[in-house]
């Protein structure tokens, strides 16, 4: 069979080469005169220097984001500390202690979940807590002082964070600059939690002007000047204040992009598909023909509160079953209310309670109406009825 292309829905292509010398850069820093000092990028450690990077000894700062029990932890001025130099000891049980070689903190908070980068000071310290979907100023005591986003609640929403990945303190603004990944965008919020600067449009990605994909970092500079990782687009931009690129350091070929890791598309007729966009949570009909979307399922607000949902599919009886993968659970759509009519996160087999981990795909036997799912973080695959009676099961499936 001979596969002929014919037309993509996604990325907007730019003239820019495709070659870049950052590889998707994850986090960096700036010394006391706003010089890059350092830049962590896929490929290693380096320095900037004459519009060159240089190849500098790799620091062990941790592994944001990672659960790993070493998340960033930087000092006030928010530069990073080196575990096993300048870190001594760490312990996030009940509440937050850190040791250095220059002092003991300790914070009466408990994180609940391994925070990705942690900013500490004498009288309170400052939380990435992505998995929470949130950042939070706290002091000492434990007293809440700022705080931005909605527990554990994902999306686009104005108070809404979708993957914080990075966030610094601005003291002599008493602001907070956080990076929020999925959501593409890099916001400054107030001490009253309002967005008081913002870089990147919700629900669009990409290089051009005013767009970004996935940033990892930002900092501020004594300019006023904002220097961000932008690491899908392979590169570190500066924005002024007024929103305007002033220098880019790496590039990348995508101007634009609709899409944000989609894994699964459904051909409903012959010109309307049922789209799984997953790192956006977002579900929706388009139109082929028009390259539109025609009907949301998840609105971009996450009011069906996804986690990145691996599959959507239509069923007979006008339902949208989705595996949403990250929330462990299938669900079950009403495709003309949009209204949850029922969810599925375990079955029995043997007597046993089973919980479904991580579904990825579902299929539709059309003789039976049958689901056939597989469940990742199972390692197996699945055969049951919609109303969650497991018929057979698939197993010894490790890579």
């Amino acid at each position: 069979m001979k596969l002929i292309y014919k037309d993509e829905y996604g990325p907007l292509y730019s003239e820019k080469s495709k070659n870049s010398i950052l590889k998707e850069p994850t986090y960096f820093e700036v010394d006391s005169k706003d010089n890059l000092n350092r830049i962590v990028d896929k490929k290693g450690h380096y320095t900037y220097q004459n519009n060159k990077l240089h190849k500098i000894k790799p620091k062990n700062i941790g592994a944001s984001g990672s659960n790993s029990g070493y998340p960033l932890i930087m000092d006030k001025k928010g530069h990073s500390l080196e575990y096993g130099r300048d870190l001594l000891e760490v312990s996030m049980r009940n509440k937050l202690y850190i040791r250095t070689t220059e002092k003991e903190y300790c914070y009466e908070y408990d994180t609940e979940v391994e925070p990705d980068t942690i900013q500490i000071f004498d009288d309170k310290v400052l939380l990435n807590l992505k998995l929470r979907q949130m950042v939070v100023l706290v002091s000492t005591s434990g007293k809440v002082l700022n705080s931005f986003g909605l527990d554990r609640y994902r999306g686009e929403g104005q108070k809404q964070l979708n993957v914080p990945m990075f966030s610094v303190y601005i003291e002599d603004r008493n602001s907070i600059l956080i990076s929020d990944a999925i959501n593409s965008r890099v916001i400054e919020v107030d001490e009253n939690g309002n967005i008081i600067w913002k870089y990147g449009k919700d629900g669009l990605l990409g290089s051009d002007q005013g767009l970004l994909w996935k940033p990892t970092c930002a900092r501020r500079l004594s300019n006023g000047h904002t220097i961000i990782a932008d690491s899908k687009n392979n590169r570190l931009v500066t924005i002024d204040q007024d929103k305007n690129i002033v220098n880019e350091i790496g590039q990348t070929n995508v101007s634009k992009l609709f899409l944000t890791y989609p894994r699964s598309v459904q051909m409903l007729d012959k010109y309307n598909w049922l789209v799984t966009n997953t790192h956006k949570n977002s579900i929706f009909i388009m139109n082929q023909n028009q390259k539109k979307i025609i009907k949301p399922i998840n609105d971009s607000y996450n009011k069906l509160n996804l986690f990145w949902p691996r599959c959507s599919i239509k069923n007979s009886d006008d339902e949208i079953i989705i595996a949403d993968g990250k929330n462990n659970r299938i669900m079950f759509i009403d495709d003309k209310t949009l209204q949850i009519k029922k969810v599925i996160d375990y079955y029995y087999e043997q007597g046993n309670r089973m919980t479904i981990i991580d579904p990825h795909d579902i299929k539709i036997n059309p003789k039976t109406n049958l689901l056939l799912i597989t469940l990742s973080g199972n390692n197996r695959v699945i055969e049951m009825t919609s109303d969650g009676e497991l018929i057979e099961s698939y197993d010894n499936l490790n890579d």
